[in-house]
């Protein structure tokens, strides 16, 4: 597919690195420990936007899609009110991450 990835194994460490390296798309699992992935997108939208605002942000789109075990109308709600902008459900198809991916990335091109 083409993608460079990082991998950290909770929260706190997602957010050390998003605040080293811009990223286009994040995924985010939602059971992390130390901060699991809604409080980890919550914060990190706040340093977006202010960020945004100090003129400090070089990619503010910076997209976050969760990754979560839990399949429920009511949890991908919980996803979006977090600041998540899409939902894929475990166990992740590789045909289904790879449309996904493709869709943002389309998105993310157009803008």
């Amino acid at each position: 597919m083409g993608i460079h990835a990082d991998f950290v194994p909770n929260g706190s460490e997602a957010l050390n690195q998003i605040e080293k390296q811009d990223y286009e798309i994040i995924l985010m699992d939602c059971l992390m420990p130390i901060l699991d992935g809604y409080e980890t997108t919550q914060f990190f939208c706040r340093r977006e936007k202010l960020a945004l605002k100090e003129k400090k942000n070089n990619n503010p789109d910076s997209l976050v899609i969760a990754l979560t075990a839990n399949a429920l109308k009511e949890d991908r709600e919980k996803c979006l009110d977090a600041g998540m902008d899409d939902y894929l459900s475990k166990p992740i198809e590789i045909e289904h991450l790879a449309s996904t991916l493709n869709h943002w990335a389309f998105k993310l091109v157009k803008n």
